[in-house]
């Protein structure tokens, strides 16, 4: 407001000066630094509505960096089927969107078929157990590692793979990829997908944030190199858009360089050199 009437004072001050020395009387001379004043102040009320528009343009223009190429953003390895199973059904505890409705979480007879029911997540000794624990006896004699015994309890396939979708209300299983917020998969489960498909074969891991390699001790002693064969196809620069605004996509990821701001856990029992 000051600069406004400044500018004003300053158009009224030249007019009255332009006026004197044309000779005008002081009527006059008043009446053309009150027509410079009011004109003057018109334009600077222009230019602020003009300065507004402008503003309000560029905000809209500017659209929020917040997604990636693809909806995947977490991928958990797993190396059996009934590892999957406590890693989803503890996932489903820990949702919100997983409580409240008897259908927020869909299609879950067909998970129990495929990944057991969590009845063999039960930790207490069915045949018995030495006495500091470590070991528990079968029946015959033979003693097994309770180790052993948790790991191979339930469903050990080692070929599956699993898109979940998690939405306000509710939690989806068996989701396309390309439509899924987290997969749980074996390597050779994914490693299969990836043969199977085309030249856009690993785009749904183009915008992972999170890989958990989970029981990677057990994953070594399967095929350490399907783990390897995976991280090399994970965030690189898609193949196609898929329905994506590019607008919207982190810059990082227009770059190529995701990878360098994606967070790796591995979990093993023991480390090793690979």
């Amino acid at each position: 407001m000051d600069a406004a009437k400044a500018m004003e004072r300053e158009a009224a001050t030249e007019a009255e000066t332009k006026a004197r020395a044309e000779g005008k009387d002081g009527k006059a001379v008043k009446a053309e630094a009150k027509k410079a004043a009011w004109e003057a102040k018109k334009a600077a009320l222009i230019a602020k509505r003009k300065g507004k528009k402008a503003t309000r343009v560029m905000v809209e223009d500017d659209l929020p960096r917040d997604q990636g190429f693809v909806r995947p953003t977490v991928l958990i390895l797993v190396p059996m089927r009934n590892v999957a199973g406590r890693v989803v059904r503890r996932l489903l505890q820990l949702c919100p969107a997983a409580q409240g409705r008897v259908d927020a979480v869909n299609k879950l007879d067909r998970f129990a078929d495929d990944f057991g029911d969590g009845d063999s997540d039960d930790d207490s000794p069915e045949n018995g157990s030495s006495e500091n624990g470590s070991k528990r006896k079968r029946t015959g004699g033979q003693w097994i590692p309770e180790d052993h015994e948790r790991l191979f309890r339930g469903n050990t396939d080692d070929h599956f793979r699993l898109g979940i979708k998690v939405t306000k209300a509710s939690v989806r299983l068996y989701v396309d990829f390309f439509g899924s917020d987290v997969l749980v998969c074996s390597p050779l489960g994914l490693v299969t997908k990836l043969q199977e498909s085309g030249k856009s074969a690993g785009d749904f891991l183009a915008s992972l944030e999170l890989i958990v390699v989970d029981h990677a001790d057990v994953l070594m002693m399967q095929n350490w190199q399907h783990v390897l064969t995976l991280f090399s196809q994970c965030n690189r620069l898609p193949s196609g858009q898929h329905g994506v605004d590019i607008m919207r996509v982190h810059e990082p990821h227009l770059n190529g360089l995701a990878k360098n701001l994606r967070q790796t856990i591995v979990l093993s029992s023991f480390p090793c050199a690979e």
